[in-house]
């Protein structure tokens, strides 16, 4: 039976960590040499690597070989739900929505699940896994993100993957404040390497200078100059 978003633990895909005491002379663990008496009081996320949380999800939500290779035919494969898993994701600031539970070891408390609990978030990720194009899918993502589409894209847009580097991008047009926040940023920056390299990073379209960005601004200049990366690009009519 397939799980459902609250059942899936997320433990090792994000950093957390947590106020808690002990009184060790009341529980005689002084006598012993050994703290047995932590207690969790109140865990809290410090960060949380949304891709590899999305990977999570769909392995245990979603993952079946007969689903998978219906996909590759329907609309281009797992990587293209593990990229709208992501940014729903980050949408929905899922951060936010994260919830623990632990329990009494022989050392004290110990953590022993973290997990997401958003109802909404769920039957939204449920809905985008289930759409069968390609353009359905980016076009919901785009629009929960952005609550409306961008005036290049409309609901008959339709989607390409390209490899590309940074400097196929159309530097002449972009937003320069944009990009010094970004380059300001670089906790942030730096996190998305972690991104990888099979799924796309956003969401481009071509001009005579080059590909215009239109969603994915931190995802790509996360990279080096000359690194390979996927997009998808509106294409041409």
């Amino acid at each position: 039976m397939r799980k459902t978003l609250d059942k899936v633990d997320i433990k090792y895909h994000v950093d957390y960590n947590e106020n808690g005491f002990t009184d060790c002379a009341y529980h005689g663990c002084n006598d012993e040499g050994i703290c047995r008496c932590y207690t969790i009081e109140s865990p809290y996320i410090e960060s949380i690597d949304y891709r590899s949380v999305a990977e999570k999800i769909y392995a245990e939500m979603f993952a079946d070989t007969r689903k998978a290779k219906l996909s590759d035919l329907l609309y281009g494969g797992v990587s293209i739900d593990i990229y709208c898993i992501t940014r729903l994701l980050s949408s929905y600031k899922a951060i936010d929505y994260v919830e623990f539970e632990w329990r009494g070891g022989y050392y004290g408390d110990e953590m022993d699940k973290v997990y997401i609990n958003s109802s909404e978030l769920e039957y939204n990720i449920n809905l985008c896994v289930s759409m069968q194009t390609l353009t359905e899918k980016l076009n919901f993502c785009l629009l929960k993100e952005y609550k409306r589409y961008d005036r290049h894209i409309n609901d008959e847009t339709e989607y390409e993957m390209i490899t590309i580097t940074q400097n196929d991008i159309d530097m002449l047009n972009i937003n320069k404040n944009h990009m010094n926040n970004i380059k300001s940023d670089p906790m942030w920056f730096h996190s998305l390497k972690k991104y990888g390299s099979d799924i796309p990073r956003g969401i481009v379209r071509q001009t005579e200078v080059g590909y215009h960005i239109i969603d994915g601004y931190h995802r790509i200049f996360a990279l080096d100059k000359n690194d390979k990366f996927t997009v998808f690009k509106i294409k041409n009519k």
